[in-house]
């Protein structure tokens, strides 16, 4: 994800056109190599980049505020619109947690349920 690879790796895509004089590359992006394995049991998706306290800092830090959203939004057109609809708020968490709810032991943590 571009977004996330600049926010807290720093690394950009970088565009790869006529004027970096490379005759066997395509013009387009490069972008952020990651090796991704999905589980064929479940389907969940790991990466092999691990994200330490630094770049856990640097991709939440002032989250959802303006430097973060500019920078969302010049990867996620599209994502000012979207974050003003999450901060609005959404009348169905109530009964997507109480569904997720009966499937959950006690003393469970859940990593994002993408629900905010």
């Amino acid at each position: 994800m571009p977004f996330v690879s600049a926010r807290a790796l720093g690394y950009h895509p970088i565009r790869i056109d006529t004027n970096k004089g490379l005759r066997d590359l395509k013009e387009g992006y490069a972008y952020q190599l990651c090796r991704s394995l999905e589980c064929v049991e479940c389907g969940h998706l790991f990466m092999d980049i691990r994200f330490g306290n630094k770049e856990m800092e640097s991709l939440y830090r002032n989250y959802r505020q303006r430097e973060y959203i500019e920078l969302r939004e010049k990867y996620e057109p599209g994502y000012t619109e979207r974050n003003t609809r999450l901060e609005e708020g959404y009348d169905y968490i109530d009964k997507v947690e109480e569904f997720l709810g009966k499937y959950l032991r006690k003393n469970m943590k859940i990593l994002d349920w993408g629900g905010d």
